[in-house]
């Protein structure tokens, strides 16, 4: 695998805001700027290949009074590269913001800097795009308030909500119309632009599908007069495709992440039911055509600690003895495959006041059950070395949750399994995550990751004959 491309040396000023802003002062606007200043950058996102770092940032510009935002699309890349990546952002450059260039560069560091929505590869999704969909099919959207007829004067903002370039861009759009009583309304909803049309259609279809199941499953499970009431969760209702942007309009669900939430919840409730809700999940009958093997779960461990040894070389010894004992020590029972949720983590299950709601289902596959128990628990370990949650919630949290799946389990995978999924998505997602990522003590960080996977393999091999349920895991877990 090549050595992976990240920020070092010179490099490291396209994340200092101070820097930045004393030599994109001039970049950026045009001698006859009529006032405006570059006030203000903030690094957003930082996303790392081995090709390049994508840095997006948010900038205001103020003239007098008055304050605009305007966000750019950076991209650092190895000496040699700068001239064909900047013709790569010129080639799909939309329209440059009334102040300064579209593109700029700082040679000094490989910078290509370029306003937003620009991309390397896609022509991202415009609030033009977003208004004549909806003239083309108005039909499709559940109206609160009808709107008047004729739609020459309706408005459309877009706000990012997660961008990957290159790959794909969601965004949450204001549509703002005038009601028939006169009034302007406002109706929201999601766009999610993937790279390929076919990808768009095919989450538009999976969230039709995956709707018609849960109501199918409900049915089933309300049925059978002997069970409680099922835990109750919602997925997105999906509108239709434009297929020129390759984009997907679904249902924006109001309410905050559990990541957001968790300072506000009670986590034995709240977290028994997630669990629940994952269980029901499982029980979903839609097939698609990823799937998580054994095979390809130790390829992948393989490939991100070879990640991992490029950037800590000193840790190559130990990291190899653990990929020798990881693909020794399977400890995965056969099961049947369920539909996984590939990324099933508190930032993807909503609380709407009412009920939950499971959003970014982009990552389906079918697999061993055991896998998105794993990952919701590694991602737990994650917040707790962010020091975003203590020891004693993320037992907590873990406790409760994997009692609301055991209750509602069709069949639950063994605490061995669990284990070992555990082990390969602390070092694959986790210790993978800090290495590609900004982290200034990712050392610290990557060895804590290892430390837990190993003691998980090792618990593997010697769990105590009292744990045969999902629920007594919690008293071993790392």
């Amino acid at each position: 695998m090549a050595k992976g491309f990240t920020i070092s040396g010179p490099q490291a000023a396209a994340v200092q805001p101070e820097w930045l802003k004393e030599r994109l002062s001039e970049k950026l606007l045009f001698n006859h700027t009529n006032g405006y200043r570059l006030e203000t950058i903030k690094v957003r996102n930082v996303w790392e290949t081995s090709k390049r770092t994508t840095i997006l940032y948010d900038m205001v510009f103020a003239n007098g009074g008055e304050k605009r935002r305007q966000m750019y699309v950076g991209s650092l890349v190895p000496d040699g590269k700068l001239a064909k990546e900047q013709g790569a952002f010129e080639k799909h450059a939309v329209s440059a913001p009334p102040w300064g260039p579209a593109v700029t560069t700082l040679p000094e560091i490989n910078l290509v800097l370029a306003s937003f929505p620009s991309d390397r590869k896609m022509a991202l999704l415009r609030a033009d795009d977003v208004l004549g969909w909806l003239r083309r099919h108005p039909d499709l959207m559940p109206w609160q308030h009808s709107p008047q007829p004729g739609m020459e004067d309706w408005r459309c903002e877009i706000d990012v909500l997660k961008y990957v370039p290159a790959k794909r861009f969601t965004a949450l759009c204001r549509v703002h119309y005038p009601h028939e009583d006169g009034n302007w309304r406002t109706f929201l909803l999601v766009a999610k632009q993937l790279n390929e049309p076919q990808k768009a259609r095919q989450s538009c279809n999976n969230l039709k599908q995956l709707n018609r199941e849960l109501t199918r499953i409900y049915e089933t499970l309300r049925s059978e007069t002997s069970n409680p009431e099922p835990p109750e969760f919602v997925i997105p209702k999906a509108y239709g495709v434009l297929d020129s942007r390759s984009t997907a309009f679904i249902e924006y669900i109001p309410g905050d992440n559990l990541k957001q939430l968790l300072p506000q919840i009670e986590i034995d409730p709240v977290f028994t039911q997630v669990g629940g809700l994952l269980a029901v999940f499982h029980r979903l009958e839609k097939r698609v055509r990823k799937q998580v093997t054994l095979r390809n779960e130790i390829a992948e461990v393989r490939l991100a600690l070879d990640t991992v040894i490029d950037a800590l070389p000193e840790l190559e010894q130990r990291l190899m003895r653990f990929y020798h004992e990881f693909r020794r020590t399977v400890t995965v029972e056969d099961a049947p495959e369920v539909l996984l949720h590939g990324s099933f983590r508190l930032n993807h299950i909503f609380h709407t006041g009412e009920r939950l709601a499971l959003l970014d289902l982009d990552s389906l596959r079918m697999g061993h059950p055991a896998y998105d128990l794993a990952n919701f628990l590694s991602s737990l370990y994650y917040l707790e070395a962010q020091e975003k949650i203590t020891p004693e919630v993320r037992s907590a949290i873990g406790s409760a949750f994997l009692k609301g799946y055991n209750d509602w389990a069709a069949n639950a995978p063994s605490p061995n399994s669990v284990l070992w999924f555990l082990s390969s998505l602390l070092m694959n997602k986790q210790a993978y995550k800090y290495v590609t990522h900004q982290h200034g003590d990712r050392g610290y960080k990557v060895l804590r990751m290892l430390g837990l996977a190993e003691r998980c393999l090792q618990l593997t091999a010697s769990l105590p004959p009292s744990i045969r349920q999902l629920t007594d895991l919690t008293a071993v877990l790392p």
